[in-house]
């Protein structure tokens, strides 16, 4: 022990401080401090150990820890998450000044509370926050929940210093007359109300407190429009942004379509359409079509991207994988189209969502380019879907990793190509590397090629 404890007395303190800087767990960093006096130090100055700050509880031992992380954190950026949406005396007490001490050098700022503490939370974000670039806000009141839409937010938010600002979260919650000039650089705004709401207008002020808007989100239960047609200047601004998102009760969708410039909008996201919306929000794109399904973030939404011959105008569908059950009649309607799957240029799916999705998918009896991509992260012995998809007017089957690479068993290749056509295809490999003999390959493929860039790229459309 003492020849252990010699040697790592004598390793730089640069070495050992970079070292737990490589440290991503914060339960690592934790057992490392504890393993000499020395390590101690280095470990609780370390990045990680200060860099995401998790409060989900009042209690003192969870609030002292918190502070103690804080402290030895220096001037460190951070990411801190506040959810506490419950009535507890320490909020006022301890949370609240804890997102004061730390606002200066938060990055990511996620805050869920009760709306009862919202003018004392308010107060405590009333300071500067030059680092901030990512600001998510929900108030939750219970068991009146329309209780947050009663005040709006104070105008005087980070003391209307926020350089940094560019991503937005409002989730019951509602402005003032008055811009916050905090809110000037931010450049996605994700504007969330209950399902149970009712907007009457269009939120045309939003420009007035987004200048820089890119991105759009907007999540409800209704908006009636009543302010239609809208001024010449917000359809302008609207057309100007790069990604426009709604998500309504499907009856509220026409009134999208109707009043605002949706058919000339580059990107378009629509989250749970019925077939009418599906069908208007498709209306400004031309064959041939590429179709892509893919799940970016998680295992409980994916996404239905079709783009058409202009490049510029994209249209996304969120879908719930909830839907997708046998017996179902909530799935999208473009599945159940064989008309459009004869249009189509290319199809991509990824591997994960093979199975579910094979039901409800319509014959591609022309399909010329299917393209699998891999999602398993773990890059060896990548498995290929076993259930078949008939391509007889398949000439190009190209398999590429969503990550950096995926090792692929040659006969998995066979079998899988035998399960789609029997016709000698092209097979491209897209940072997809083969596992075992390759002597039949040739037979099996009209040709073989190897690329390092993907066919198309599967990203989350905002």
């Amino acid at each position: 022990m003492s020849t252990f404890r010699a040697k790592i007395y004598k390793l730089p303190p640069e070495i050992l401080a970079r070292a737990f800087d490589l440290l991503s767990d914060l339960a690592d960093i934790i057992r490392a401090a504890h393993v000499c006096q020395q390590w101690r130090p280095l470990a609780y100055s370390a990045f990680a150990f200060s860099r995401h700050i998790v409060l989900n509880s009042s209690a003192l031992s969870t609030l002292d820890f918190a502070y103690f992380r804080l402290s030895c954190g220096g001037q460190c950026i951070l990411r801190l998450s506040v959810n506490v949406p419950t009535v507890d005396r320490l909020v006022e007490t301890e949370i609240l000044p804890f997102i004061a001490a730390a606002l200066p050098r938060a990055r990511i700022l996620y805050i869920n509370i009760d709306t009862m503490y919202r003018l004392q939370l308010e107060k405590a974000l009333s300071s500067p926050a030059p680092n901030l670039r990512d600001f998510r806000l929900e108030y939750v009141a219970t068991p009146l929940p329309d209780i947050p839409l009663t005040m709006p937010l104070t105008p005087d938010l980070f003391a209307g210093e926020a350089a940094q600002l560019r991503m937005v979260v409002l989730k019951n919650v509602i402005l003032p007359r008055t811009p916050i000039l905090a809110f000037r650089y931010a450049e996605q705004l994700n504007w969330v109300h209950s399902t149970w709401s009712l907007q009457a207008e269009f939120p045309c002020y939003l420009f007035d407190f987004f200048p820089n808007l890119k991105r759009l989100v907007l999540l409800g239960g209704g908006m009636e429009f009543r302010n239609a047609p809208l001024p010449p200047h917000i359809i302008d601004l609207l057309l100007r942004l790069d990604a426009f998102f709604i998500e309504f009760y499907e009856r509220f969708f026409p009134g999208f379509f109707q009043h605002l410039p949706m058919y000339k909008m580059r990107n378009v996201i629509v989250s749970d359409s019925d077939e009418d919306t599906v069908y208007a929000a498709l209306t400004p794109l031309r064959s041939p079509f590429d179709l892509s399904i893919y799940a970016p973030a998680s295992d409980r939404e994916f996404f239905i991207t079709v783009r058409g011959k202009d490049p510029q105008l994209v249209r996304h569908f969120a879908e719930g994988a909830k839907y997708y059950t046998p017996g179902s009649e909530l799935t999208n309607a473009l599945l159940e189209n064989g008309d459009f799957a004869d249009q189509l240029r290319s199809f991509l799916i990824q591997t994960s969502l093979w199975a579910m999705l094979i039901p409800w998918l319509p014959p591609f009896h022309v399909l010329p380019v299917l393209i699998v991509e891999i999602d398993d992260p773990k890059p060896t012995n990548a498995a290929l879907p076993v259930e078949p998809l008939p391509c007889p007017g398949l000439t190009a089957l190209v398999l590429q990793a969503n990550y950096d690479f995926a090792y692929v068993a040659v006969r998995d290749v066979f079998d899988f190509a035998d399960r789609i056509t029997n016709e000698r295809v092209n097979l491209e490999l897209r940072r997809v590397l083969l596992d075992g003999p390759r002597d039949m390959i040739d037979d099996r493929f009209k040709t073989v090629t190897y690329y390092e860039e993907r066919y198309v790229t599967t990203q989350h459309p905002l």
